[in-house]
């Protein structure tokens, strides 16, 4: 029995390992989020179609993909088979859609916009070879940036 439990250790220290370096990383990517999205708020963002104003209008996009660890990946499997929220998946897609939001901001500043009209977050469709087994958030959104005239 001592045996199989020494046989057990190094396999045991590479998951917590991963879960510790996973539970890091994403707290380094949640703050960074918090700094950029502080950092652009300045930047409006608005899902009406129209504009009252002058200036002139430039398409938009930014496109993010985040995938699914093996822990969420697996609690998420056990969720599908015994039913009811996957919490894991809610906070990935709040995380995709906060990061393809932020990186809107950083196109319509590249374009010296403050303005940002007709917003649309919509799922992005990713080429098959990726895997089927693989759980990913892709996340695309489009809008119009406007550089204001008084700007």
């Amino acid at each position: 029995m001592s045996a199989l439990l020494w046989d057990l250790i190094p396999f045991i220290s590479i998951v917590l390992i991963a879960a510790i370096t996973r539970m890091l990383l994403t707290r380094a990517h949640l703050l960074a989020l918090a700094r950029g999205e502080q950092r652009l708020q300045h930047i409006q963002l608005r899902n009406t179609q129209q504009y009252h104003g002058s200036g002139q209008g430039k398409l938009i996009c930014a496109e993010v993909v985040l995938a699914v660890d093996a822990f969420s990946s697996l609690r998420w499997a056990i969720r599908s088979l015994i039913g009811g929220e996957a919490k894991a998946l809610q906070k990935l897609t709040c995380r995709a859609r906060r990061e393809a939001l932020l990186r809107l901001r950083r196109e319509a500043q590249a374009s010296g916009s403050k303005l940002v009209i007709g917003v649309r977050i919509e799922p992005a469709r990713l080429n098959a070879t990726f895997g089927r087994n693989q759980h990913r958030i892709a996340l695309r959104v489009t809008g119009t940036a406007i550089k204001l005239a008084h700007s």
